[in-house]
């Protein structure tokens, strides 16, 4: 699969969105190169709103620490994450984006066995974003909240 890690001729607004997006695409890729593009290296998420089967999420403060987490417990799955919904409030070389995420995850190599279940979930994304040079923004602040399992 072709990965891009930029895209020329986007707006502000569209930049950020792209943020979120090259971000779950890293998630369901297992790339750390795209999650890496993605987030600054004092980068925040905040999934303490999260809880899988009885089991609650936390915080994880610098990307350092944030990427072998995402490629450790999202990226080792068969994932799929569609995003709708993208409410985009710019601020100067801020901003913040709201949207929602729909996300099927299937234990590796369970996710084309329609035999096999797997976690669907609905969550709602609040992302703080800052501008790092005209076209490119990264995600700083990430959270997580279940709307529903």
């Amino acid at each position: 699969m072709s990965t891009y890690l930029q895209v020329s001729g986007l707006s502000a607004r569209e930049a950020c969105v792209d943020a979120v997006l090259r971000f779950t695409q890293g998630l369901d890729d297992a790339s750390e190169e795209l999650l890496d593009s993605a987030l600054t290296d004092d980068f925040t998420l905040d999934a303490t709103g999260v809880s899988v089967i009885g089991r609650p999420y936390h915080t994880l403060e610098g990307k350092a620490t944030a990427l072998p987490f995402f490629l450790d417990h999202v990226g080792a799955m068969d994932t799929c994450h569609m995003l709708s919904c993208f409410r985009v409030a710019l601020n100067g070389d801020e901003a913040k984006l709201t949207c929602y995420s729909l996300a099927q995850h299937h234990r590796n190599g369970e996710g084309s066995n329609i035999e096999k279940v797997g976690c669907l979930m609905g969550n709602r994304l609040t992302v703080d974003l800052r501008k790092i040079t005209e076209g490119e923004w990264k995600m700083t602040r990430l959270v997580l909240k279940n709307a529903w399992l």
